[in-house]
């Protein structure tokens, strides 16, 4: 996995050579989501090469450039996984998007970054949102993000009907 890894970074001419990030070229937004929307069995190594490699600037640029619902729920796993607060505009946007895939990792990487600043964006969601999967992960969300106007609404969640979203609702509180 390593070696196929090490071979995608040679391709875009990302390994080696000086170290300053344009020299080293880094991958640019559509190199990213040409590496993302390539047919693979083993998403690994591109995955681990993107996070090392790819630059926080690239990967949002990506985000907002990438057609397929797919490679926005790809590219929100890698931010999220990155932790950077400079994603939270691009991130915040995707909750209300159709797919509920995409809506969930949105969701997945703001917990991920735990910021306050996503706080209103999670709970405007999770007062519309139907699908219970996705309301665990904006409830796990909001108690990261330590907004404090979702504490009734969390509270209310404590009484719902699914297991999953009461145990999520309470362990953000």
């Amino acid at each position: 996995a390593w070696s196929q890894s090490l071979k995608l970074g040679q391709e875009i001419g990302a390994i080696g050579g000086d170290a300053r990030p344009a020299a080293r070229g880094l991958p640019n937004p559509e190199q990213i989501i040409q590496l993302i929307e390539q047919d693979t069995d083993d998403w690994r190594p591109i995955w681990h090469w993107l996070l090392e490699h790819a630059i926080i600037s690239a990967l949002i640029k990506a985000l907002g450039n990438a057609e397929a619902s797919a490679t926005q729920a790809f590219l929100c796993y890698l931010l999220g996984r990155r932790r950077s607060k400079r994603a939270i505009p691009a991130l915040t946007s995707r909750l209300n998007h159709p797919d509920l895939r995409l809506r969930s990792e949105a969701a997945d990487a703001l917990r991920r970054i735990e910021s306050e600043r996503a706080g209103p964006y999670l709970l405007d969601q999770l007062l519309i949102e139907t699908e219970d999967s996705n309301k665990t992960t904006l409830a796990l969300a909001l108690g990261s993000s330590g907004y404090q106007p979702a504490i009734p609404y969390l509270i209310q969640l404590l009484g719902a009907e699914s297991g999953t979203l009461r145990g999520c609702a309470a362990w953000s509180l």
